[in-house]
């Protein structure tokens, strides 16, 4: 007789739903029931704790969507544990369509495989998606509630404050006197961000975080109202893009007068503002334009990678992040152009001594055939360790359900099997990321032609064929400090032979 395997996926969102009915371990127990019931075979449990259904970011469901060729049914205490939001419901559905998967819910009754089962589906969906339009009003009010009496709504307090039994703010003395600092830099000495933080920086000062300032978290406190008196609501807005939220910051926000003290005063927030404003008048901007050398050019003293900005006259540049988000390092300021220039001329001296390419690369080929053989060896040893995680999980699947250990002692010993799987599951991903590595460098080793390709043809070339070509060829550059005033930027660049 066969059994179906069945894949249970089982989510909650917050603490007090945990405690509740809706519990991952009352969940987990009434689909081990159910599965007894119609003999399916529980081919894993896929939790995720803590996780909203109004995204598909969650980390269990991307790997229930990933293992689709190892089960048969997917299977859910209710359908709002799978989704809230309709649209992503419809995309999980079609997934497991084309995959020929069952998709069931414990307590609630369809059928994916037929037009009615459909449209039920479709209905419940809807009414899921309905329920969280419902609660996020009502959580909207709360805080509006809230907010109207004076009181924190909620999450942790800026840097500068912190919060009371009553849930109002009350001033942290050494956080406010950065505060204080910060503003006055911004407001009376019309300093800017980045150098703001690198002042914190050498001050020794620190983020709540033990983190160094950098340029944005300047400008999160400088546009917080929370400092002169008045509490935001809505400021932050989340959109929606490929299944993931992102965080937006919105112009169009209200504001709450608080029953807190201080920290500065109004006037001198908006001075503060005025000068962020007249200095974003004269700078330039990140560049628009597609960046060929993105992935491939680092600072060469201190390995961060470079930024790309536009000037106003049209020059693309870049500029070492280390020293642009937190004054450290050097700015190592050097025109695309120069970069561009350094690329050919050192590609053409490399067409012009073709020997001494092919003599590098049976060099390097030889070096990495032994690294091929050692990598190969380690992943032979990790597959078997987790075939042998996955026998102890069927053993123990068989012991809960001939009852020989009790529903406590399965889920820690799952915990911990789990554990094991996903840090060898991990280390094996590494290193089979190693192996391709070296592989596709087998593949490609001739590099001659694209070589050929990049002097002749490469001003002709479409951006994604220029693209392509750079990362054939060249491993990273590097950008190094020049100590001579004005003197030229040293250009390092390591090819891939």
């Amino acid at each position: 007789m066969i059994f179906l395997k069945a894949a249970l996926y089982l989510r909650v969102s917050t603490e007090e739903q945990a405690s509740g009915g809706h519990s991952i371990q009352a969940q987990q127990q009434e689909l081990i029931k159910y599965c007894s019931a119609f003999d399916y075979d529980i081919y894993n449990f896929y939790i995720d704790a803590g996780y909203s259904a109004s995204t598909m970011n969650r980390p269990a469901l991307k790997k229930l969507l990933g293992d689709c060729k190892k089960y048969d049914i997917a299977l859910v205490w209710r359908l709002d544990r799978l989704s809230r939001d309709m649209a992503d419901l419809m995309k999980i559905i079609e997934i497991f369509t084309t995959y020929n998967i069952i998709f069931k819910s414990k307590t609630e009754s369809f059928d994916t495989s037929t037009a009615s089962g459909k449209l039920m589906l479709n209905m419940l969906g809807s009414f899921a998606e309905f329920e969280r339009a419902s609660i996020s009003e009502r959580i909207q009010l709360a805080h509006k509630k809230i907010l109207n009496e004076g009181k924190w709504r909620g999450g942790r307090p800026p840097l500068g404050y912190e919060l009371t039994q009553d849930k109002t703010l009350k001033i942290n003395k050494n956080e406010a006197q950065i505060i204080r600092k910060i503003f006055d830099l911004s407001a009376n000495k019309n300093i800017g961000t980045r150098s703001i933080a690198i002042h914190l920086n050498n001050l020794g000062y620190l983020t709540r975080n033990k983190k160094a300032f950098s340029s944005s978290s300047i400008v999160r406190i400088l546009k917080n109202p929370t400092y002169y008196g008045e509490m935001v609501h809505k400021r932050q807005q989340y959109i929606k893009k490929d299944g993931k939220k992102k965080v937006v910051y919105s112009d169009n926000y209200t504001t709450y007068k608080g029953l807190y003290e201080p920290i500065i005063s109004k006037e001198i927030f908006l001075k503060s503002e005025i000068n962020i404003n007249r200095r974003k008048l004269n700078r330039g901007t990140s560049s628009k334009i597609p960046n060929l050398l993105s992935g491939l050019i680092f600072c060469g003293d201190c390995k961060e990678y470079m930024l790309r900005n536009t000037r106003k006259d049209g020059e693309v540049f870049f500029t070492c992040k280390s020293y642009k988000h937190y004054g450290k390092c050097t700015h190592h300021y050097i025109s695309e152009n120069i970069i561009m220039k350094e690329i050919q001329r050192s590609i053409q001296n490399l067409e012009e001594s073709e020997s001494t390419v092919y003599e590098m690369n049976k060099k390097l080929i030889k070096k990495k055939d032994h690294k091929l053989y050692i990598i190969e060896n380690e992943i032979s040893t990790i597959q078997e360790s987790i075939h042998s995680i996955s026998k102890r999980k069927d053993k123990l699947f068989e012991l809960i359900e001939k009852e020989i250990i009790t529903e406590k002692d399965f889920i820690e010993r799952k915990k911990k099997l789990s554990k094991k799987n996903e840090e060898k599951n991990k280390l094996l991903k590494e290193l089979q990321s190693k192996l391709d590595n070296i592989q596709n460098y087998q593949e490609n080793k001739d590099f001659i032609p694209y070589i050929k390709s990049f002097t002749k043809d490469f001003h002709t070339l479409s951006f994604n064929s220029k693209k392509k070509i750079l990362n054939i060829i060249i491993e990273r550059i590097e950008i190094f400090h020049n100590d001579r005033p004005y003197g030229r930027k040293k250009i390092h660049i390591y090819y891939k032979i």
